[in-house]
């Protein structure tokens, strides 16, 4: 297992996420959940916001596949969550804490 971090808009429960088949990976796949493997991979995704009605989870889970910004993954916790304002303004210390399986 290992930490990954996704932006998405909403709020889902673990089996939500894990039913849940991410379209536009860029790879063709539709299995799976798109999400990011550091902190820094995800402030420079495509789909990043500051907006507060979108959220931050940090999940475990393991690799589907690679996709161009990011993996597809199979979620198997959620870890934590976070606004994206919060998220950008304490990014090292998330970092430190979560960047770490």
């Amino acid at each position: 297992m290992k930490t990954f971090f996704r932006l998405q808009f909403g709020h889902y429960t673990l089996a939500e996420m894990q039913e849940y088949n991410s379209q536009d990976g860029g790879d063709d796949n539709d299995t799976g959940l798109c999400a990011c493997e550091d902190v820094s991979e995800l402030l420079r995704n495509t789909v990043w916001t500051n907006d507060d009605n979108w959220e931050v989870v940090v999940l475990a889970g393991y690799v589907i596949n690679d996709i161009y910004d990011g993996v597809r993954i199979h979620p198997t916790e959620i870890l934590a969550t976070f606004k994206p304002s919060y998220f950008s303004a304490n990014v090292d210390e998330i970092a430190e804490k979560w960047e770490r399986w």
